[in-house]
């Protein structure tokens, strides 16, 4: 299981309890599976940007706000490092959804 993956589904855990929601209420306010919220909250899936848009809708923030794990664990540096090094390996000509993609990229599954 990657690290990222286990981190990811328990801060997705962490918001859902801070906001008193079961995984029903949270299956009902993004229309994704109770189950499909366990394997997510468990590291053991990696959810697709629709599904990033659900869960953010669902919490109420933005998609962005789903990955300040990433800064609360004081990997700001690791994670800046690893998106210059994406949009650097991508093609001079690439259009804004391309850099968008390879970003998000990074975010959800580590890769450059």
């Amino acid at each position: 299981m990657e690290e990222f993956q286990k981190q990811f589904g328990l801060y997705l855990k962490q918001m859902r309890r801070e906001r008193n929601l079961s995984q029903e209420d949270l299956a009902a306010a993004t229309g994704l599976t109770k189950q499909y919220i366990s394997t997510v909250e468990r590291g053991l899936s990696r959810p697709g940007i629709d599904t990033l848009y659900k869960f953010a809708n669902g919490f109420g923030v933005t998609v962005s706000d789903l990955f300040r794990f990433e800064y609360e664990a004081g990997n700001l540096q690791e994670l800046k490092q690893r998106v210059v090094e994406a949009v650097n390996a991508t093609e001079d000509s690439a259009t804004p959804e391309t850099l968008y993609t390879k970003i998000l990229n990074v975010f959800i599954r580590g890769q450059k």
